[in-house]
């Protein structure tokens, strides 16, 4: 059986395979893959009875294209679990390399003393390698983010999943990404969550790190001011 022929300008479908068979193939947008499916004798009205979308392509030989349909599951046994995932996940946790520096600036501001702006000036000053340090730290981390989130994709498309969350949002947010791939994966391979659980996880831990610190400070203050 030769390969449907469809414009190359065809958006990623379901095509049948042949004029009014039942039997489709996966068209990504660029190149057929290996991704069949069978609908019945009315692949068109069945695929809208389903609600995966209307047609709205077609053309004299190969009959009507169906627009939005579902994506073809990953093949049988497919992790959604990557190396690159899993470093995501726990990234979070190097914002506790901000306590150190926290820690050392608030007992120095409380030794100078809160009501002395002066010495609070100044110990601003001096703290001001540190602050670069940590913003530093902070732009490191998003661009790693973006480069783990990039190999993630190609990971999970050389293992057949079609049509994986897009890369990109990362430079969003990676919190984006992470939920956004979660919710993809599952759909193609009926799993993919714990990666999204282990990264709220590692921020509630971070987050919980600093606050603890910047609200033991802020206790001290509020004793000494007593």
């Amino acid at each position: 059986m030769t390969d449907p022929t469809v414009p190359s300008t065809a958006p990623a479908g379901w095509y049948p395979v042949e004029a009014n068979s039942p039997n489709l193939r996966w068209w990504d947008g660029t190149q057929w893959t290996d991704h069949h499916h069978t609908v019945g004798s009315s692949p068109v009205q069945l695929f809208a009875q389903q609600g995966y979308g209307t047609p709205v392509y077609g053309n004299p030989v190969y009959g009507a294209q169906i627009q939005a349909a579902r994506p073809p599951s990953a093949p049988a046994g497919t992790s959604p679990y990557t190396a690159w995932i899993w470093i995501l996940a726990i990234l979070p946790l190097v914002q506790l390399l901000e306590l150190p520096f926290l820690i050392s600036f608030y007992a120095k501001a409380e030794a100078v003393g809160l009501s002395d702006p002066t010495a609070l000036t100044q110990l601003e000053f001096s703290q001001g390698s540190g602050y670069l340090t940590l913003q530093a730290i902070g732009l490191l981390v998003y661009a790693v983010c973006v480069v783990i989130a990039v190999f993630d994709y190609l990971a999970l498309k050389a293992r057949g999943v079609v049509r994986p969350f897009p890369w990109a949002w990362t430079f969003l947010s990676a919190v984006v990404y992470v939920i956004g791939r979660a919710v993809v994966v599952r759909r193609r391979t009926g799993s993919g969550f714990a990666p999204m659980w282990v990264y709220i996880v590692a921020s509630a831990v971070s987050l919980t790190g600093v606050l603890f610190v910047t609200f033991s400070f802020l206790a001290a203050v509020v004793r000494d001011a007593g």
